[in-house]
C-alpha cells in the first residue's frame, strides 16, 4: 500500500512541476496557441500528438482554476495566463 501512495504523488509532484512549466511557457508571451505552449515547455510527453494533447489538458485543468484563460473563442484556441497568477 505504501509504494502505491509514493507512486501517487510522485504523479502529482510531476504534474505539478509540468503545470508550473506551462504557467512559465505562457509569462510574457501575451498570448500563445496550444502548440506554442506546448513547443515552449521543457518537459516531453510521448509522441507529438499525445504531448500536445497532455499540454491542452494541462491549460484546461488550469483554466478550471482560474489560473489561465482563453482570448477568445475563436480557433485556435489562443492561452493566456490570468494577471494575478503570474
Amino acid at each position: 500500500m505504501t509504494d502505491n501512495r509514493a507512486f501517487g504523488e510522485a504523479i502529482l509532484r510531476q504534474a505539478a512541476e509540468h503545470e508550473s512549466e506551462v504557467l512559465r511557457a505562457l509569462r510574457g508571451t501575451g498570448a500563445s496557441t496550444t502548440s506554442v505552449v506546448a513547443y515552449s515547455v521543457g518537459f516531453r510527453y510521448g509522441n507529438n500528438r499525445m504531448h500536445g494533447q497532455y499540454v491542452r489538458r494541462l491549460l484546461l485543468d488550469l483554466e478550471m482554476r482560474g489560473l489561465v484563460t482563453r482570448l477568445d473563442d475563436e480557433k485556435p484556441v489562443c492561452w493566456m495566463p490570468v494577471k494575478d497568477s503570474v
